[in-house]
């Protein structure tokens, strides 16, 4: 089936919005209770300190500036991403092309997913399992919102160990169900700069590298993120965010057209 250049920039968004702290999220999973006597105390300082590092506001905002492959596929493309914890995450994309023209726009709730497309005039009404569907990665929203945040995912962790680095990091490495984590970690700040994961069963792969933190409430923040997905079709991605806001109230304007024909 061909891929419309809506479907690329909306997927792409999508994906990216699930990966943005992916590695913060794998490399703070909870311990797991049953396995805690098996963890090194060395491994679970480690992850406190990530834990520690979490952004938690109750608003987030942010831009994204994307430079994305998918198959065959180039493109350039804008994103603005907003979220009331617990309640609702907004996004709108937009093609970059010298003025700013918006062709989808999402509203995810814990029980839906609302998308409109604006270059086919189409509006999409799905179960919160679309998430899943679309990208191939086992989400619901709070999960997606944990990931957005930088929180832990709520995933049990196997035994993680810690291997020291030649260059002076750690890379704490884990293990759940089929997915191998494996994530770099700079020792002065507790930053991860680069994340791997490895779904031996699927044969997926995903890395992700994590560059120019900031401080955002507190928080070390990465602006940068390099992304390669590889499956079925490999994807990578530039991701440069900015303009990033927490506890500001925001809007989620969504409404649908009358012209937009309905997909269930």
């Amino acid at each position: 089936m061909k891929t419309t250049p809506v479907q690329v920039l909306f997927f792409s968004s999508l994906l990216i919005l699930a990966l943005w702290l992916l590695p913060a999220c794998s490399g703070a999973k909870k311990a797991g209770h049953s396995n805690a006597a098996a963890v090194s105390s060395e491994a679970l300082l480690l992850e406190q300190k990530l834990i520690a590092n979490e952004l938690q506001p109750r608003w987030f905002g942010a831009k994204a500036k994307v430079e994305a492959g998918f198959g065959n596929q180039q493109q350039s493309f804008g994103a603005d991403i907003r979220l009331k914890t617990d309640s609702l995450m907004w996004m709108s994309v937009y093609a970059t092309i010298g003025i700013k023209i918006e062709v989808a726009r999402a509203l995810i709730t814990p029980d839906s997913v609302k998308v409109l497309d604006k270059f086919n005039k189409r509006y999409y009404a799905k179960g919160i399992g679309y998430l899943e569907r679309l990208v191939g990665y086992p989400l619901d929203f709070f999960t997606l919102q944990q990931i957005v945040l930088g929180s832990k995912l709520p995933v049990k962790a196997n035994r993680p160990e810690i291997e020291k680095q030649p260059e002076g990091g750690f890379c704490l490495k884990d293990q759940t169900d089929n997915l191998n984590f494996m994530v770099y970690i700079e020792p002065q700040n507790y930053t991860i700069t680069r994340l791997m994961v490895v779904d031996s069963v699927n044969q997926r792969h995903l890395g992700v590298d994590l560059s120019n933190y900031q401080p955002i409430g507190n928080k070390p923040f990465a602006h940068n993120r390099r992304v390669r997905f590889s499956s079925d079709e490999v994807y990578q991605a530039n991701i440069e965010l900015s303009k990033i806001k927490v506890n500001e109230p925001m809007d989620f304007p969504f409404s649908v057209s009358d012209r937009y024909e309905v997909i269930h």
